[in-house]
């Protein structure tokens, strides 16, 4: 025999198909908490750098020290990078996609630069319609979803 503790908890475990998803239903406090706390982390972003010459440095040589503030994000707006080929030799961060690294240094400087606090990221939430997982709500109305498989050779 179940105990009525277990039948109650598998009573609020599976919903009835009336409920909407979990994402539907976290959707709005996700975006008010974004909203709310935007203005808090927007207030202590900045960004500064600064160097120190090498006539103050016990090897001579200039110290840059480079703090953009920016977010941590999933996924993350930086990734290191080494690149090397003949005469080139730079390790550092670089964006997505990036051919180049934009913080980080060669065998000869440093390279860094000030953030202004643009907009990097856009994000949004899809909704997939309770009755019929292959569709998803656009503009209001529920469109049919495509899929397609990617041809992977390894």
């Amino acid at each position: 025999m179940v105990p009525d503790t277990v039948l109650k908890a598998r009573a609020t475990t599976n919903p009835s198909p009336n409920f909407p998803d979990l994402t539907s239903s976290l959707a709005p406090q996700i975006e008010n908490w974004i909203h709310e706390s935007q203005a808090d982390i927007r207030r202590s972003l900045g960004s500064n750098n600064w160097v120190v010459s090498g006539a103050y440095t016990a090897t001579g040589k200039p110290l840059l020290a480079n703090d953009t503030h920016l977010e941590l994000t999933i996924p993350p707006i930086w990734y290191e990078a080494h690149l090397t080929a003949p005469g080139w030799n730079v390790k550092g961060v670089t964006l997505p996609g990036g051919p180049l690294v934009v913080i980080g240094h060669n065998d000869r400087i440093g390279l860094g630069f000030h953030n202004n606090g643009a907009d990097v990221q856009d994000l949004y939430i899809e909704t997939f319609n309770p009755a019929n997982p292959n569709e998803y709500r656009v503009k209001g109305q529920w469109q049919k979803g495509s899929s397609r498989r990617r041809n992977d050779s390894r």
